[in-house]
């Protein structure tokens, strides 16, 4: 599920956590600020992972999600996981939502 697909392009942040946490969906976003303005409306949500940095090609999207699949991360709903890269390094922080 994507947000072309759903038809949510130029949707804003609040209508794609609505989709996702109607469908219990987690949203994989390279927006840095999707999370905090999540956190600033109180919006439900199963979930959201942050990639940073943003607007990066796809293969460090990919070697990055491959390098978070390999962390063992405890995590239970609603949360926070921002994967940060720094070349070869992947640094993982994870907050529990309210």
């Amino acid at each position: 599920m994507t947000v072309r697909s759903l038809g949510l392009i130029g949707a804003s942040d609040r209508a794609i956590l609505r989709q996702a946490h109607a469908a219990d969906r987690v949203v994989l976003t390279r927006d840095a600020s999707f999370g905090a303005s999540v956190v600033r409306a109180g919006e439900p949500t199963a979930g959201i992972v942050v990639l940073r940095p943003g607007h990066v090609d796809a293969e460090v999207t990919l070697r990055t999600l491959t390098a978070l699949e390999s962390f063992d991360v405890d995590v239970a709903a609603p949360f926070i996981v921002v994967a940060e890269r720094r070349g070869d390094i992947v640094r993982i922080r994870v907050r529990r939502l309210p």
